[in-house]
Formats: C-alpha cells, sequence, structure tokens
C-alpha cells in the first residue's frame, strides 16, 4: 500500500514529505476553526443571553461573532506557507480575497446590527438611518469588489481605480437611481417631510396608509387593508403626496362618509321636540 501511495505521489510529483506536511496543517486549520466555534462561541452564547443589554442579543442574532472565529485558520494557513514556496504567492493572493469577503460580510453584519439597535429608539421615526447605512453597505461591497481584482490580477487598487476614473459616465448611469434616492433620502430627512409611522396618500399609486419602513432606495407604505406598497424614495420628491400628520398630531379625525337623508323626514322642530332634546342635551349645553 505504501509502495502503491509512493508511486502515485511521483507520479504527480508530490513528495510524500509534503503531503504529510500539508495534512498536518490541514489538520491545524481545521482545530483553528472547530474549537472556537464550537466552544467559545457557546461561552459567548450564554453570556449574551443572561446580560441584560439588548445590543448584545442584536449582534449574535446577525452572527457577528461568527466571523471572528473564521480568522484563526487563516493565520495557521499563512505560517504554513513557509513550507511550501513553490505555492505561496497564488495561496496568499487566495488569503486576500478570503480576508476581504470576511471584511465585507463582517462589515454588513455590524451595520445591520446597529440599524436594527437604533430603530429601537423613538428619534429612529424621525431620523430614520437605514438609507444611509444601504449606501455604506453599497460603497463597502464597491471597495471589496476592489480588492478581490486587485488581488487576482496582482494589480494596485490605485491602478484600478484610475481606470475606473475614465468610466464615470458608466458609473453615473449605473448608480443614477442610488444618486437620486439618496438625494431624495436626504431632503425627505432635512425637510421633515415623513416620519415612520406617518399615514401618507401617493396619488398615482395605491399607497394610502401608515409609512412602516424608509430605506435608501424605497419607502414602505402598509395600507389598512395589511397590503403593502414599496414606492422609490425619488418619486416622494418628484411627484406630490399628502401626509396626515398633522390631523393625528390634532387629536382629531376627518371622516369621509355619504350619509342618506330622506327629504320627507326634514321638518321644523315642535316645542316638543325642543323640550325633550333640552332634557338630553342640557348636561352638554
Amino acid at each position: 500500500m505504501k509502495e502503491k501511495l509512493t508511486e502515485i505521489l511521483s507520479y504527480i510529483n508530490l513528495p510524500l514529505e509534503n503531503l504529510i506536511k500539508a495534512g498536518v496543517i490541514l489538520g491545524f486549520v481545521f482545530l483553528a476553526y472547530a474549537i472556537p466555534r464550537f466552544f467559545i462561541l457557546k461561552v459567548i452564547n450564554a453570556a449574551v443571553k443572561r446580560s441584560a443589554v439588548q445590543w448584545d442579543d442584536v449582534l449574535l442574532k446577525h452572527k457577528v461573532f461568527n466571523i471572528i472565529f473564521t480568522l484563526p485558520p487563516v493565520f495557521v494557513i499563512h505560517y504554513g506557507l513557509q513550507f511550501f514556496p513553490s505555492v505561496q504567492t497564488p495561496v496568499m493572493r487566495l488569503l486576500n480575497v478570503y480576508i476581504t469577503l470576511m471584511v465585507v460580510i463582517f462589515a454588513r453584519r455590524i451595520l445591520r446590527s446597529v440599524v436594527e439597535v437604533y430603530e429601537r429608539y423613538p428619534i429612529s421615526a424621525t431620523r430614520p438611518m437605514r438609507g444611509y447605512a444601504q449606501l455604506v453597505e453599497i460603497f463597502v461591497f464597491f471597495m471589496g469588489t476592489i480588492l478581490v481584482i486587485c488581488f487576482f490580477l496582482g494589480k494596485s487598487p490605485w491602478a484600478i481605480l484610475s481606470g475606473i476614473g475614465a468610466m464615470t459616465a458608466i458609473l453615473m448611469l449605473v448608480f443614477k437611481d442610488t444618486i437620486m434616492n439618496f438625494v431624495a433620502s436626504l431632503l425627505i430627512i432635512f425637510n421633515d417631510l415623513i416620519h415612520v409611522g406617518d399615514w401618507i396618500e401617493v396619488p398615482g399609486t395605491d399607497a394610502d396608509g401608515t409609512v412602516i419602513e424608509m430605506a435608501l432606495h424605497t419607502v414602505k407604505v402598509q395600507n389598512f387593508d395589511n397590503t403593502i406598497v414599496t414606492i422609490p424614495t425619488h418619486k416622494l420628491i418628484d411627484g406630490s403626496f399628502k401626509n396626515w400628520r398633522g390631523m393625528s398630531e390634532s387629536g382629531g379625525r376627518r371622516i369621509r362618509r355619504s350619509i342618506l337623508i330622506d327629504q320627507k323626514s326634514i321638518r321644523f322642530l315642535t316645542d316638543e321636540d325642543i323640550k325633550k332634546l333640552s332634557s338630553v342635551y342640557q348636561t352638554y349645553l
């Protein structure tokens, strides 16, 4: 069996010693991932459940801590590359790509956790942060993509960015809706046009209900029949809409209903009617 394995390894030009080294490194990689994940993560989960604060529950919900445990295997592989100098360059590129992806995912989960914690405070109704967080997500994803391309091509990020500078017109066309919606979000927030929880009515759409979410690209409105209408944010600035917030804050409510009155039932009040009504409404007059 050993002779057969040696023959196969010599055929593919892979010494047995290197195979053993690779197996040992992979074993340590597995341990570096499994031990923190299955032991330390359990301790973190128990600590989070016992804590009185709520933000750590949100971090646990979005699996922020899970990303941290993906880094120890990277250090093990990086250390083991000294035994395989012939593959250092391609493996290092893959490691850099992997780290970049993990950082992008980590930033995305952190941003979503921050937004969820922020939306638990009353100020989030008047100053929503979801749109800004989505804009940061787009920027992080864009920069992560640039870095991944640079690692694969072996070029500097500035070389890629300088090339992108020549494609500004195309980028403006691609991100046109994002830019328009971002500007519209700023106008809506700074001019205090819409809050989460406002009752709005948008002509030309089926939106006539309560605002439940204000994001970068869309505003979600829940109608009174529980249907959800999604409106592009810039449409609220380009067109017009009716906000019933003033009516809600006044403590009253206008009811639009048709009341049918029989003409034959209309007559002048008699003295008896006046006395009867006076006894009924005297406490209110």
